[in-house]
């Protein structure tokens, strides 16, 4: 039987009916997951259920990238594959990742609506072997593409090549201010590369030899405080004179110029008549910081905008990289570190040392703590701090530790294949 005209044309209407039917439930699926919900195909109608259900759950998404590939990731015990894009309900998760002759992680994450995505980046850390330096000393410091070595036993002094070789030995009693620079009884000399000797330093102008009783280097640049101002041939001549320094600022009664590495000062003008001994005085994503009265306040904002931690009692030391800052402070005489970032921080308590004399490193991914008799190892969300190197003298350059083990030197390299 031929179908009439209407008969034809209901059946185009049904269908299109369907069409955008489909179209508009597809829209609202995508739509929920992309604000991070999907259908709870498990609701149950249960008047017995003491826990409220909903049709829409929420969830996000973990994707974890580790190098070298590990053997085994679990996520609340449950395996997981190397950088699988899962999707994950909101909760607290635990994730174990092994790999044979490596340091295993732990790491605890929250997921919620402020950070429905997690994705990191992690360098799994070979256990370290460790190799003899022949030659004898206490410290060892960089300079340039060699290391300074010092012996307190004969006040000897060595330059060490890259492969830890004495290039160059002498015993003279010069103090060691930094860099490649030395004190001989308040003379300024300076170790010349070229040559291999250390010499006078003499001033730019008169080339006269340079004294200064009181000289400390920052960043790589030799500041005397006999006069307030650098004398390594790039003195920068301040308009009032200089009351405070240290690595990253240098303060004067109405300015703070602040280094944010290199050469390059930017200058703060500041009515803080308090800052007279500034201790706290920091430096956080290139701008300046201070703690006044329990809180961290960025000195650029004339609203003192607060920085993310309470009850500060002192700040010890900043430490900045690429898109993370390490900050070492005391609350309630108790030690803690922070990681912050441009998307969120993460807190943990320092073992009882002197943060004063801690030092940070961030290497491929990681952060690494040193003390002079520890090493420990901390990603962000890890469940705790670990050491991983015990013994003495220890010192982190370039991502080599260098320590004394039963008084004799060794090396290790953090970066091992």
């Amino acid at each position: 039987m031929i179908r009439t005209y209407q008969e034809e044309l209901n059946s185009r209407k049904n269908k299109w009916a369907i069409f955008w039917l489909i179209v508009f439930v597809l829209s609202i699926v995508l739509y929920l997951f992309f604000q991070g919900y999907y259908v709870n195909v498990d609701f149950k109608v249960d008047n017995i259920k003491t826990q409220p259900q909903s049709i829409l759950k929420q969830f996000w998404i973990i994707n974890l990238q580790v190098f070298p590939n590990p053997e085994l990731m679990l996520i609340n015990q449950k395996q997981y594959s190397n950088w699988n894009k899962s999707i994950f309900d909101y909760g607290n998760y635990s994730i174990e990742i092994f790999k044979k002759d490596y340091i295993p992680v732990s790491l605890s994450i929250d997921i919620n609506k402020s950070f429905p995505i997690y994705y990191e980046t992690l360098n799994l850390f070979k256990k370290f072997q460790y190799t003899p330096i022949d030659s004898q000393y206490d410290t060892v410091k960089k300079m340039d593409e060699n290391y300074l070595a010092f012996s307190k036993k004969d006040s000897s002094i060595l330059v060490l090549n890259q492969k830890f070789k004495p290039i160059r030995i002498f015993a003279d009693s010069y103090a060691h201010l930094g860099y490649k620079y030395f004190s001989n009884n308040g003379q300024m000399m300076v170790y010349d590369i070229e040559n291999n000797v250390v010499k006078p330093l003499l001033s730019k102008e008169e080339s006269l030899p340079l004294m200064c009783k009181d000289a400390k280097v920052f960043h790589n640049r030799l500041f005397c405080f006999d006069i307030m101002d650098f004398i390594d041939g790039n003195a920068m001549r301040w308009t009032e004179k200089v009351t405070k320094i240290n690595d990253n600022l240098i303060l004067t009664a109405n300015f703070i110029y602040n280094n944010g590495n290199g050469w390059d000062w930017w200058t703060y003008e500041h009515s803080n008549s308090s800052i007279y001994n500034p201790e706290n005085l920091i430096h956080i994503n290139n701008l300046p910081y201070v703690v006044e009265e329990w809180f961290l306040y960025n000195l650029e904002n004339k609203n003192k905008t607060k920085f993310a931690i309470n009850n500060i009692d002192t700040v010890a030391n900043t430490f900045e990289f690429w898109k993370d800052t390490v900050l070492l402070w005391y609350k309630w005489g108790e030690g803690n570190f922070m990681i912050y970032d441009e998307k969120k921080s993460y807190s943990w308590e320092m073992p009882k040392v002197d943060l004063k004399k801690v030092t940070v490193s961030k290497i491929n991914w990681a952060f690494i703590f040193n003390t002079w008799n520890n090493l420990y190892l901390y990603y962000k969300n890890s469940k705790n701090i670990l050491s991983i190197l015990k013994w003495d003298n220890i010192t982190v350059i370039d991502n080599i530790a260098f320590f004394q083990k039963n008084w004799k030197n060794y090396q290790m390299n953090l970066i091992q294949e």
